[in-house]
């Protein structure tokens, strides 16, 4: 049986104060999966799970908008 691997885990950056769009695609290019909540455009308000916190590939972040 081989050994227990598991999958690296990255921390998540700080993305409060970047714009919506911005924030959703770098979180998207580090291999997490962004959900935005409240407004499409504007700046990142809130986040979870939080920056530094470690996630695996493939996990939601959750970025909190408002608008300008």
């Amino acid at each position: 049986m081989p050994p227990f691997s598991e999958t690296p885990a990255e921390p998540v950056a700080e993305m409060r104060g970047l714009d919506c769009e911005q924030a959703r695609q770098e979180v998207a290019a580090a291999g997490l999966r962004p959900r935005l909540t409240g407004s499409d455009i504007g700046v990142v308000r809130d986040q979870s799970p939080g920056p530094g916190e470690r996630m695996s590939p493939g996990s939601t972040v959750d970025l909190f908008c408002e608008g300008f």
